[in-house]
């Protein structure tokens, strides 16, 4: 296993990484640095579209941490 940061999404069932890179595979970021700037701009640049008819919130989001023996935590910011 390969340590990993994950973007996930808030859903009714519980939390998911659906974001995906052109290939259809989850993105996946090696530091909390490079996810937390892949959230902020993904929520900001929809939030300051001046199209957007609804906002996304950050509560709707979460960066999870995997490590080498597969254990994951939360990283809370």
């Amino acid at each position: 296993m390969i340590q990993r940061y994950e973007v996930q999404t808030k859903f009714i069932y519980g939390w998911e990484n659906v974001w995906a890179d052109d290939n259809e595979k989850p993105t996946v970021f090696k530091t909390k640095k490079e996810a937390q700037a892949e959230l902020k701009d993904s929520v900001d640049s929809w939030n300051n579209d001046p199209n957007t008819t609804s906002k996304y919130s950050y509560n709707d989001y979460r960066i999870i941490y995997t490590d080498k023996k597969n254990r994951i935590w939360l990283i809370l910011e």
